[in-house]
């Protein structure tokens, strides 16, 4: 497995202004131990010096089969400037469906709840993520494409990646790692 719980990378979010580089919030992902599932979380904010020009608190979980890592239940809980935004969702594998769950608030999402038809293999947005960086890329050539479905605001979006090979990377004070750019 590339990740094990008890995993938590942080990520500064930079905001471009013509020359400037400003760190204006960051990303933070984490992964615990769930019995047979994984938890895990992401989170992004604005640092609150930046929040009078821009304020973002979001929210991301899934809970994912740690021998497949499919999603069964995955949340998505934003908050951007005025733009507000709760989703839940539940992945019946057997069924081929999710059910979802969605309004501004956890509270408000409860009143409208839809059912739509998902193939076995897809995922939420976080549990691609985490799909992806555990894939044997050994097997693969460089240009391979790798197809991969997420369900987002209860509509199925056909991805996919490509391969572009592997190299290395130094990260300035932490040295050099092995990694796959796709």
């Amino acid at each position: 497995m590339a990740f094990d719980s008890g995993e938590e990378l942080t990520y500064v979010i930079y905001y471009n202004w013509n020359f400037v580089w400003i760190p204006a919030g960051e990303a933070v992902f984490r992964v615990s131990d769930n019995g047979s599932q994984y938890n895990i979380t992401a989170g992004g904010r604005t640092y609150k010096s930046y929040e009078w020009m821009y304020k973002v608190n979001d929210r991301f979980e899934s809970f994912v089969d740690k021998s497949t890592l499919l999603p069964s239940v995955a949340i998505r809980d934003l908050s951007e400037g005025n733009y507000r935004v709760y989703e839940k969702t539940a992945f019946d594998r057997k069924k081929q469906k999710a059910t979802m769950r969605k309004g501004k608030t956890a509270g408000e999402a409860t009143k409208k709840t839809s059912t739509h038809d998902v193939n076995e293999c897809v995922h939420d947005i976080v549990s691609a993520i985490y799909y992806m960086r555990n894939m044997d890329y050994t097997v693969r050539s460089k240009g391979d494409r790798i197809p991969l479905q997420v369900f987002l605001d209860g509509k199925v979006y056909p991805l996919g990646i490509t391969y572009k090979g592997t190299g290395k990377s130094t990260i300035k004070g932490l040295g050099k790692f092995k990694t796959v750019e796709v």
